[in-house]
């Protein structure tokens, strides 16, 4: 999943809601349909401020063949594993990445200006193989033969388990749409408050510079900031 980080709105600071993501969620296409400002939550899409997107960050340095495409198309964010191959000022050698498409764009440029290399090996739904430090429980089967396989979550205290370097299978998780994320009811009103408070600090902007009082309504007179995907609050608001 995209990286999020949580908090609390402060109406007092400008710029983005600090819980609103820093990574695409989605295509742009896909938050439109849920409702979600592009304006303040990242997508796969080229930046464009004037036009009011957000887009990726990393849009530019991307080569997948899918960005900036709509969900029916495949368009990302996506996930995919892939080999770094650093060059040998770097110390050379390869390993072994899965992770989100604007992770790959955010290490290629730098890493291919020198003579490093980025290689997709596996997309989402597909295995490969990778060799890192495991939990590796050791059993004898029924037949009499030594197994080894990485333990389960719980069983790393057992004393038949022990760190080791093994090659695994793994599948790359699919990234989850935003139809499938916990955290859109959030996304959308935090879109909807912010954008409502710049629209106030703009019609109030005049009063400011002439050193007049805002004219803003008392707290309890000014409208409820409850959109679409909002649950309320725990001490009775609106609905």
């Amino acid at each position: 999943m995209p990286e999020s980080v949580s908090g609390v709105y402060d109406p007092n600071k400008s710029g983005v809601p600090e819980n609103t993501p820093k990574f695409p969620i989605g295509t742009l296409d896909e938050l439109r349909a849920y409702g979600i400002d592009e304006q303040f939550v990242p997508c796969c899409a080229r930046r464009n401020k004037a036009a009011g997107i957000e887009g990726c960050r990393f849009f530019e340095s991307c080569r997948q063949s899918y960005k900036g495409q709509t969900l029916e198309n495949g368009g990302g964010p996506r996930r995919h594993a892939w080999e770094r191959i650093l060059p040998k000022q770097r110390g050379g050698g390869i390993t072994r990445h899965e992770g989100e498409c604007f992770q790959i764009a955010k290490q290629s440029d730098n890493l291919e200006a020198d003579g490093g290399v980025i290689r997709i090996i596996a997309d989402e739904g597909k295995t490969y193989e990778f060799h890192g430090g495991h939990a590796v429980k050791t059993f004898v089967d029924a037949e009499g033969k030594t197994v080894k396989q990485v333990a389960k979550h719980g069983e790393e205290h057992l004393p038949n388990v022990k760190r080791e370097d093994i090659k695994v299978t793994r599948t790359v998780a699919p990234f989850v749409r935003v139809g499938d994320n916990p955290d859109v009811a959030n996304f959308v009103v935090a879109g909807e408050a912010i954008k409502e408070m710049l629209e106030e600090r703009r019609a109030e902007a005049p009063a400011r510079a002439l050193g007049l009082p805002s004219g803003r309504a008392p707290i309890d007179r000014q409208k409820p900031r409850f959109g679409k995907g909002s649950r309320g609050n725990e001490g009775g608001g609106t609905e």
